[in-house]
C-alpha cells in the first residue's frame, strides 16, 4: 500500500471550548499517540499485513528525504502518556477513572468513520480501549460515508475523525500534510481561512501557516535540495507536533488469481 491511516483530532473543535484548549495542547496529543498499541493493532486486525504507524514519506517516494533526530510519539507508552495528561493537570477522575476537564466534566472523544470494514473498525475499537485505559473516555460513531464527508468537509463539525493519506505521491493528494483543504478532518477550518484569503475559518497559528507557505512552494520548486530542505521542515513539523496520530501504515493485500490469469506482477502498487 501506498498510505498510511491515522485519527485526526479537528482541531479548531467549534463544539467545545474545553476540548479546542486540549487538542491544540500539544501535551495532550502526543499522549493519545503513545497511549494505542499500534503492534496489537497490526497483530490482531491485519494478520500482520499492516505495519505501525510513523511519520514521513515512504523510501519509494520520489520526494524521500531523511530526517534526523526526529521524537518517537509513535511508541506504547501508556504510563508515559498517563503521567503526561498528569502533567497537563487532569489528575482528577470519577469513578470509573476517567478524567474531568477543566469544566468539572468528564472528557469524552467521539471518533467518527465512515469505514464498514471489520478489522478498521476493531482497530478503533483498541484504541478506544487504549485512551480509556489512560482515562479519556471514547466512543466510536460509525456512519454513513456521504454524511461523514458532509460533516467533514463541509460543516467542519466532526471531533475526530479516522482517514488516511499518502506517502508515496503527497502533492497529488496533499491534503493530510498541509492544512490546506476543506478535506482535512485535523485543519478544516484552517483551510478555510487559507482558501478564502482570510475572509471565512479560523486563522491557524504560525506552524499551520507556515506548512500552507510550504505546499505553495513546493508546488512551483524543481530544485531537488530545495524540494527535500522544504519535505525535511514538514516531517519534523508533524513529527514534533503530532498534527495527525498515525496508526498503521502500507498495509499489504493479497490476491487470488486463476493458474491460467496472465500479466499479473508478484507484486504491485495496491
Amino acid at each position: 500500500g501506498t498510505g498510511r491511516d491515522g485519527v485526526m483530532l479537528n482541531l479548531q473543535y467549534p463544539g467545545n471550548d474545553v476540548l479546542r484548549k486540549l487538542f491544540l495542547d500539544r501535551r495532550f496529543r502526543i499522549a493519545l499517540s503513545l497511549s494505542i498499541d499500534r503492534e496489537m493493532i497490526c497483530r490482531l486486525c491485519f494478520r500482520g499485513l499492516n505495519y505501525p504507524g510513523t511519520v514521513g514519506l515512504f523510501e519509494s517516494s520520489p520526494d524521500y528525504v531523511s530526517t534526523e533526530g526526529l521524537p518517537n510519539y509513535y511508541q506504547y507508552q501508556p504510563d508515559r502518556a498517563s503521567a503526561m495528561l498528569d502533567e497537563m493537570g487532569l489528575t482528577e477522575r470519577d469513578g470509573d477513572g476517567y478524567r474531568f476537564g477543566s469544566d468539572g466534566e468528564v472528557i469524552s472523544l467521539i471518533i467518527e468513520t465512515s469505514s464498514s470494514l471489520r478489522a478498521e473498525i476493531d482497530m478503533l475499537e483498541i484504541i478506544r480501549s487504549n485512551w480509556e485505559a489512560v482515562g479519556i473516555k471514547t466512543t466510536i460513531k460509525p456512519e454513513e460515508r456521504t454524511l461523514y464527508f458532509q460533516r467533514v468537509t463541509k460543516n467542519g463539525e466532526h471531533m475526530i475523525g479516522k482517514w488516511s493519506h499518502e506517502g508515496v505521491f503527497p502533492i497529488v493528494s496533499s491534503q493530510r500534510w498541509f492544512g490546506t483543504s476543506l478535506w482535512d478532518e485535523w485543519a478544516h477550518h484552517w483551510a478555510q481561512w487559507f482558501l478564502s484569503g482570510g475572509e471565512r475559518g479560523v486563522e491557524p497559528p504560525p506552524h499551520i501557516q507556515r506548512l500552507q507557505k510550504i505546499e505553495e512552494q513546493l508546488q512551483v520548486t524543481v530544485d531537488m535540495d530545495k524540494r527535500n530542505a522544504l519535505w525535511s521542515e514538514v516531517v519534523r513539523s508533524h513529527a514534533e507536533n503530532v498534527w495527525i496520530i498515525p496508526t498503521t501504515e502500507r498495509g499489504t493485500s493479497i490476491g487470488v488469481l486463476a493458474n491460467n490469469f496472465r500479466n499479473v506482477p508478484e507484486r504491485a502498487v495496491a
